[in-house]
């Protein structure tokens, strides 16, 4: 549940959207323009106003993992977070959508506790002001970095059993071959 603002100003959020491969980010409907509608029906639903941060308020990470920070766009939030705060609040999609790795998702808790930053989950509906709140992030945030460990044991399996078979591993042709 997301509370209202207790100083009577509507409050400001970026929108976050991140897919993990270039193929998502460039299809008709858009994994990222998908996630912004829904984050931005959000806002709509609740009165709140998108905050002037990055490319008209949304900040999006195309074609990267989520396995740690190492993206522009969440860097740029949380660099933006420990110089100025610009903004209440950061809105995404899912949490998976945010991290997949359960430090990162701690640290982010606490810095954005720490600068009175709300965290808000779309899909999950959580509020990272609440100890329950917080509780659930973690679980969900354990439970998609053991999604992203096992998808990776799976590729990993596989290939090995393509090798195996005398089959081809991998997804370009060397330079210089032919299939």
């Amino acid at each position: 549940m997301i509370k209202p603002d207790q100083n009577g100003k509507k409050k400001k959020y970026i929108i976050y959207t991140r897919c993990s491969t270039d193929e998502q980010a460039q299809g008709d409907y858009t994994t990222l323009d998908a996630q912004a509608h829904h984050c931005q029906n959000m806002l709509n639903a609740f009165g709140y106003e998108l905050a002037t941060f990055g490319k008209n308020g949304t900040v999006n990470d195309d074609g990267y993992s989520a396995k740690d920070l190492n993206r522009p766009g969440i860097k740029s939030i949380l660099e933006s977070i420990n110089i100025k705060r610009e903004f209440d609040g950061v809105i995404f999609f899912r949490l998976d959508r945010l991290t997949r790795n359960t430090r990162d998702l701690y640290s982010m808790i606490d810095l954005f506790k720490q600068h009175d930053i709300d965290f808000i989950s779309v899909r999950e509906n959580l509020d990272s002001s609440t100890a329950i709140g917080r509780v659930v992030i973690g679980i969900l945030g354990i439970l998609s970095a053991f999604e992203r460990e096992l998808t990776g044991e799976r590729v990993k399996a596989s290939a090995i059993a393509r090798a195996r078979q005398g089959m081809r591993v991998g997804g370009t042709t060397p330079l210089g071959y032919k299939l």
